[in-house]
């Protein structure tokens, strides 16, 4: 029996909600977990609870047992900034993509720096002024940390050279430390440059499933956190859903995510009180990368503006993440207006270890029922094959391929796919057009690849309100190129409903990226080509500008253009 609780309903231990429409639906998927064993099963590290190669997916499932097994070194792992502290380091960098870094960006805003620990920064950026800007001014007292579960990333191959090539060659070993599995190239090149440290991470364990792991667990160590409550809190919620279907919180979210995108609810819109913002973007990337592929997927919507309850569509799902102490999430008018909603409430920032365990096992759940494999990426694969043969090319023959823009004006240059076409040479008309092929059911996705300053945030969070307001439909943001190694895949491989804007710029300054033959400003430039390329070989609606010159003039200018192109009927 459930009880009624403030609106809301107790669903499952932690888990209070509305189902709304999937109710019955929601039935139906828990009673089917319980036939097929599902919970059970996936204990049991069954891989063939997922379509796709049985062997291949049992050597991704180590996660399941991550919380348990760091244990015996969460006292070792909560010294590491206490140690790094008394050899004379002020602060860490940490250097990785997608699943490697994300979850040491949501411990390092969510919690902060504990008292032994050190101030801690994500690079996970090839934008040269970023990347400048993360670096700072005092190299010498800086840590860095390069994670990368292949131990081959483009970005953390290419950012570890620029940072040597500015450190003394004396001590750059010292500088560095390394996570990553067994036997990678970077594991080799740390044993053989003497790093400070070298983390291997058990193989088993892939990247956006790896927060329990040392991935997630060094950085927790450096940031001066209590690494022993993090892992108690996700081996208690590891517990907590091995219980049955109808009493597991996991099997809730799957249960509740799953069934919404089958009912085409799949824009799962994400709601966190203030000190669980930052939860989202991890969120983000694991649900994205794990489910949006083979035409499926669900859709994650993080920090969107927030429109009234009825002006959602009814392609809304919505889970809101709340620290006790905080205001409620205000749910209870959406469910008046019959959406379906989740609350999840946090007792501290020690519990974000259980949270992370309630949706890796909740996301691996999704996967069975919406018939996807959640440990692959093929179409993130793809896109970095496609990178890595543009920077072939200007090996071989100087430069990236430059083909005419269909529009230009300003300093402001436009290149459409193959289904827009438009008489006019002016990009506002061309943004008109393409934003107007948006219809109910579709998200609108900007991709800037620019250094994500406050002015520039401010900017393209304007732009994004333009065009929900002007389309009605769900809105996301990528900051390119992390986002490639997150909802990318879901951009490429999931439902054929995105309209993209990708946005480059020219760079005012380059960094070199020494024995590569190009810099960053290449690097940067050659994925977002790739990205477009990767999105038109989908046939998926996609147009890329490039701002020339001045950055911040050039996109206050684009964001003018869309609140003119929208407000308007395209020509």
């Amino acid at each position: 029996m459930l009880v009624r609780r403030e609106g809301l309903e107790e669903l499952a231990p932690g888990v209070r909600g509305t189902p709304g429409l999937l109710a019955e639906a929601i039935e139906r998927r828990m009673a089917r977990f319980t036939a097929d064993r599902v919970v059970e099963r996936l204990w049991r590290k069954d891989a063939t609870l997922w379509p796709g190669d049985p062997q291949a997916i049992a050597g991704r499932l180590g996660w399941l047992d991550a919380a348990v097994a760091m244990r015996e070194r969460a006292a070792h792992l909560s010294r590491l900034g206490r140690d790094a502290r008394r050899d004379g380091f002020e602060r860490v960098v940490l250097v990785g993509m997608g699943g490697s870094s994300l979850f040491a960006e949501v411990l390092s805003l969510a919690c902060g720096t504990g008292p032994e620990g050190l101030p801690l920064t994500v690079l996970d950026t090839t934008v040269p002024g970023a990347v400048a800007a993360a670096l700072g001014k005092h190299l010498d007292r800086t840590l860095f940390v390069l994670a990368s579960k292949s131990g081959g990333t483009i970005e953390v191959e290419a950012l570890h050279r620029c940072i040597t090539g500015l450190l003394p060659a004396k001590d750059r070993g010292e500088r560095f430390v390394a996570i990553t599995d067994p036997g990678t190239p970077l594991d080799r090149l740390a044993l053989a440059q003497g790093f400070r440290a070298v983390f291997t991470n058990p193989a088993d364990i892939g990247g956006r499933f790896s927060a329990l792991s040392l991935f997630g667990l060094v950085p927790a160590g450096l940031l001066g956190l209590d690494v022993a409550q993090l892992v108690a809190s996700g081996a208690e919620m590891a517990d907590i859903c091995r219980a049955a279907p109808a009493q597991n919180p996991a099997a809730w979210l799957a249960a509740f995510v799953g069934e919404g995108a089958l009912a085409g609810r799949d824009k799962l819109t994400l709601r966190a009180t203030p000190a669980l913002a930052p939860l989202g973007r991890w969120i983000e990337q694991l649900v994205a990368e794990s489910t949006g592929k083979g035409g499926r997927g669900v859709l994650p919507v993080d920090d969107e503006p927030p429109r009234r309850p009825e002006e959602y569509a009814p392609d809304r799902l919505f889970v809101g993440l709340r620290l006790a102490g905080e205001p409620e999430c205000d749910f209870d008018a959406l469910a008046a207006e019959g959406h379906s909603v989740l609350e999840l409430t946090l007792t501290d920032c020690a519990a974000l270890g259980g949270e992370v365990m309630r949706w890796a096992l909740a996301t691996a759940l999704a996967g069975t029922v919406l018939e996807v494999n959640p440990f692959d990426e093929p179409d993130v694969t793809a896109g970095k094959e496609r990178t890595a043969r543009l920077l072939r090319q200007v090996g071989e023959e100087g430069a990236l391929p430059a083909p005419a823009p269909v529009a230009e004006s300003q300093g402001v240059s436009l290149w459409a796919d193959g289904g827009l076409h438009v008489q006019s040479r002016h990009p506002r008309d061309w943004l008109a057009a393409h934003f107007a092929r948006a219809v109910e059911g579709d998200y609108v996705a900007l991709l800037p690849y620019l250094d994500p300053t406050p002015a520039h945030v401010a900017t393209v969070a304007s732009m994004r309100e333009t065009l929900l307001e002007a389309t009605g439909c769900a809105t996301t943001v990528g900051w390119g190129p992390r986002f490639q190694h997150s909802t990318g895949q879901h951009f490429c491989g999931g439902p054929n409903t995105g309209v993209f804007l990708i946005v480059t710029a020219d760079d005012a300054r380059d960094l070199a990226v020494p024995g590569a033959g190009h810099g960053l400003a290449t690097l940067k430039q050659a994925q977002a080509l790739g990205q477009l390329a990767t999105l038109h070989e989908r046939r998926r609606r996609a147009v890329r500008v490039h701002l020339a010159g001045d950055v911040e003039k050039g996109l206050e200018l684009l964001s003018r253009w869309l609140m003119e192109g929208t407000t308007v009927p395209p020509p």
